[in-house]
Formats: C-alpha cells, sequence, structure tokens
C-alpha cells in the first residue's frame, strides 16, 4: 500500500545550516539571506566533543588556519572537517538551526560572530528510505 503525504506549502523558510551524506555542510538561501554570508569566501569550523556543537565563523582571510573554502555561496565540502573530529555525516544528515552568537562568548579569540549548531537537535529528519 502507498503511504499518502499531505504537503503544505510552508510560507517561510527559517535559516538553517543542513548535513548531507556526502560530507557536506549547506547553507540555506535564508540563512544565506539574515545573516549576508554570500559575501564569505570561507568558514573556519570549530566543534565542542563535550556539548556535540560545530561553530562556523565565516571570513574571506585566506591565511586563517583550518579554513575551508565555500562553494557558490551555498555549500562548504567539509569531509576533512568530518574525518578530524571523526563525525559520521549519514548519522548527523539533516537540517539544523543555528544560532548565532559572539565569538568571545564562545572561547574563540576572534572578533564578530559565529554560527553554533547543536548536532543532538536536527529540524528536519530524512524521509524513510522507499523500498
Amino acid at each position: 500500500m502507498r503511504q499518502r503525504y499531505s504537503f503544505v506549502l510552508t510560507p517561510y523558510n527559517p535559516p538553517a545550516i543542513s548535513i548531507a551524506k556526502p560530507h557536506t555542510i549547506g547553507l540555506s538561501a535564508a540563512f544565506r539571506d539574515t545573516y549576508g554570508v554570500d559575501r564569505y569566501r570561507f568558514v573556519v569550523p570549530y566543534f565542542d566533543p563535550d556539548n556535540e556543537l560545530i561553530a562556523l565563523r565565516f571570513t574571506n582571510d585566506e591565511r586563517d588556519q583550518g579554513r575551508v573554502r565555500v562553494y557558490q555561496a551555498r555549500y562548504v565540502s567539509a569531509a576533512s572537517v568530518f574525518r578530524l573530529f571523526s563525525l559520521d555525516a549519514e548519522k548527523l544528515a539533516g537540517r539544523y538551526m543555528p544560532v548565532r552568537r559572539p565569538l568571545r562568548e564562545l572561547g574563540i579569540d576572534e572578533p564578530g560572530d559565529g554560527f553554533v549548531i547543536d548536532l543532538k537537535a536536527p529540524t528536519a529528519p530524512r524521509l524513510p528510505q522507499q523500498p
């Protein structure tokens, strides 16, 4: 028996960051528009293993250590980040609502803000696989 769906058009997509199986971090259009991150070429990811949080700091400085290139202002190919922190992209795949925080509040000695996602709290789980 085929499963029935009842879709409703959502009037607003909140700013979100997603993690996809191919080790990418996606930046939604609403996230890019809300926070103006289109103007950055790199992101520096940070990981808090105790709290299972990822923080992203956007930058244009090619000298920033740990930087990862942002492609087409839409996604970050972050295989090295997932490997370095032993994160399973397949298990973490989903949509996350970022929280904007001053970097210094996060213990990162840099000016500006970072965006934190809680890996324990995806907001849009994937649909079940079809047989």
